[in-house]
């Protein structure tokens, strides 16, 4: 063996240990690049490509359905019945209403002012709606005896089946009552200081036999009539003849406080969960408000 074949051997057996050493090191660049994609392919039987759109799909289809899926209860929450609180109107500190009548025993007369500072009262007071030119009411009702009240007089200005009433029974100044053949209530407010002309909202086919909500908002020149926490007519007073504020010692009447002529005008009817607004509630507020309408049950 001559000396350059010699040094020929020697040379192949050194770049064979070196290779040797390199098998056990990560391989980097473009090469690297390759051999894991190829690795990826053979195993997945897709090319990489491939495998990355399938899974975009798979990723938009998800963001689809929860899409629609928010899209439906938005439209029920809209639509058919409330889904989420808007807003936190029941957080301490940020409810500034006044709610009665929580219990069928506890629904009896309210005074409009502030109990006395001297001395004990049992009489209930509201104080939010003392002085208001304009605020809201809402009152929860259940028809439990829709049949005409043979003892109503049929003719005249108390023909209807009066059972709820803010300021006396002589001289109310916002007045509910039941047409005395067929479920239409009547929301009556009376303005002007001779009240010759008051504006009357009727809401036709109320439920008889369950409960439901009957919210008013009134203002010096006009007022809104809700049905379960949506708007349902809104009626304009004169110039002239503006909207009774509420002053001290008006009284809030429940059915069982309104006889005319010794005749129980209310009798039939009951009422509960009288809320007081010292200001005007949005429509989004008064929706929100629906999730506490007192269920059938505590009617008894």
């Amino acid at each position: 063996m001559d000396a350059s074949r010699a040094q020929k051997i020697a040379q192949v057996l050194k770049d064979t240990k070196t290779l040797g050493k390199e098998i056990g090191k990560p391989v980097g660049g473009p090469a690297a690049a390759a051999a894991s994609r190829a690795a990826i392919e053979a195993t997945s039987r897709l090319p990489t490509g491939t495998m990355a759109t399938t899974i975009m799909k798979y990723v938009m289809y998800f963001i689809a359905t929860l899409l629609a899926i928010g899209l439906l209860v938005l439209a029920i929450d809209q639509w058919i019945t409330p889904v989420f609180k808007r807003l936190p109107y029941t957080l301490p500190g940020i409810d500034k209403t006044q709610a009665f009548w929580s219990n069928s025993s506890n629904v009896r007369e309210i005074i409009v002012g502030s109990p006395p500072v001297v001395g004990s009262s049992t009489n209930t007071y509201c104080s939010v709606l003392e002085g208001q030119p304009q605020y809201g009411i809402s009152i929860d009702i259940k028809i439990e005896d829709e049949f005409r009240q043979t003892e109503i007089p049929t003719t005249g200005n108390k023909n209807d089946r009066i059972f709820f009433i803010i300021g006396s029974v002589a001289s109310p100044k916002l007045q509910i009552s039941l047409d005395n053949s067929i479920n239409t209530v009547y929301i009556k407010s009376f303005s002007g200081a001779d009240r010759a002309d008051p504006k009357t909202v009727l809401i036709e086919n109320v439920p008889v036999h369950s409960p439901f909500r009957i919210g008013v908002v009134v203002k010096p020149t006009y007022m809104e009539a809700y049905l379960n926490g949506k708007l349902y007519s809104t009626v304009k007073f004169a110039t002239t003849k503006t909207a009774l504020a509420l002053v001290n010692q008006d009284r809030v009447l429940p059915p069982l406080a309104i006889t005319i002529d010794n005749k129980a005008y209310g009798k039939g009817i009951k009422v509960m969960n009288f809320r007081a607004f010292g200001y005007l509630p949005s429509v989004e507020e008064l929706l929100s408000r629906m999730n506490d309408l007192t269920p059938d049950s505590s009617f008894e």
